[in-house]
């Protein structure tokens, strides 16, 4: 061990088989506190270097002792979060252990708390585009696709737990790959996940999975299939932004069964972001000219009405209107009825960029 050293002897108390857990623990806290700040994560980055500390990192989460394992977990949470320190971590070697801490971990306290620092780190390692990338490249190695269903299936039997999943899927699912496993039409995923799209007990939870929801919606060649009698997405969509309003039996029979005859008590979703994201996914949907038949059909006019009467949140006002404007519009002419395939002329453009 080099003398005068700082970053040589973290190394060593932290690597040593022999040493007891408790001088290991006490090392460990510091190179937790390393974590959490710019200057000590430049330290990290500068001295002991991304290799030697991805091994570092992967060889404490395996430690005997779920102190130790847990403090290294801590760690990957605060670098997963950085941009100048994510890429360091996400190694296949520490994508390996992530998804095998979660998927077998046991039930007890400290491990149900690891399984949540893993799902905060998988989450913020798939904020940044080249971590959803990586991440993506070793779900789709040696059909590693079963692990992401492996996780999700413990998403769904959680409720109470592991929320941050969420946010993972819905981070990871802005890449095309992901949306497709997702999509996938025998393993019945995505209409599991519909389920959450009005989950109260954790606004994270609800926000990961109705913004994985907006995601998938971006699968055009699907929107059939979503809109249709397997999924019944639109429904989902419409009832959080659905309040007590009555209307006549016309209008009324009109709607989706599951928003006909509402209680007076049915309060719309409270939080404006997720309110946005519910009605940018009706908007995306609306691409195409069947998609748009069928979300007219369904009256959704009528609930988007009576949502613009009551919204005050400018951001949801803006694309309501516009959605509102595609739903009353004449269909385009002819060509111009797939809305994603549609050119804007170069002179209309720099009009919106002045």
């Amino acid at each position: 061990m080099e003398e005068n050293n700082p970053a040589n002897d973290l190394v060593y108390f932290l690597s040593q088989k022999s040493l007891a857990d408790n001088i290991k623990l006490t090392a460990s806290e510091y190179l937790l506190g390393l974590t959490g700040s710019e200057e000590g994560r430049n330290f990290i980055v500068q001295n002991i270097g991304a290799n030697k500390f991805a091994d570092l990192i992967v060889d404490l989460m395996a430690e005997k002792s779920s102190d130790l394992q847990l403090q290294a977990h801590k760690c990957l949470v605060n670098l997963s979060a950085e941009h100048t320190t994510y890429n360091m971590i996400a190694s296949d070697k520490t994508l390996t252990t992530l998804f095998e801490k979660i998927i077998n971990n046991s039930s007890t306290e400290k491990s149900r708390e690891i399984s949540e620092k893993v799902s905060m780190s998988l989450s913020n390692l798939a904020h940044w585009k080249e971590g959803a990338i990586k991440i993506m490249n070793f779900l789709m190695k040696n059909d590693n696709s079963m692990v992401l269903y492996k996780l999700i299936e413990i998403f769904f039997n959680n409720c109470a737990s592991l929320h941050h999943l969420a946010s993972f899927f819905s981070n990871l699912t802005q890449q095309k790959e992901a949306r497709k496993l997702f999509l996938d039409k025998e393993k019945l995923i995505f209409q599991k996940l519909l389920a959450f799209v009005s989950f109260k007990e954790s606004k994270i939870r609800q926000h990961g999975i109705v913004a994985t929801v907006k995601n998938c919606c971006f699968e055009i060649d699907d929107h059939l299939w979503l809109l249709g009698e397997q999924v019944d997405i639109l429904p989902r969509l419409l009832l959080p932004l659905a309040g007590p309003e009555v209307f006549d039996d016309e209008d009324t029979e009109k709607l989706p069964i599951e928003l006909q005859y509402l209680e007076d008590t049915k309060e719309r979703e409270s939080d404006p972001t997720i309110r946005k994201i519910l009605i940018e996914a009706i908007s995306q949907l609306c691409t195409t000219q069947a998609g748009r038949k069928i979300v007219k059909d369904a009256n959704t006019y009528i609930i988007l009405r009576e949502l613009h009467k009551w919204e005050k949140d400018e951001a949801c006002i803006e694309v309501l209107e516009n959605l509102i404007s595609i739903l009353i519009s004449e269909e385009p002419e002819k060509g111009l009825e797939d809305l994603s395939k549609v050119v804007i002329p170069e002179h209309i453009q720099l009009n919106f960029s002045r």
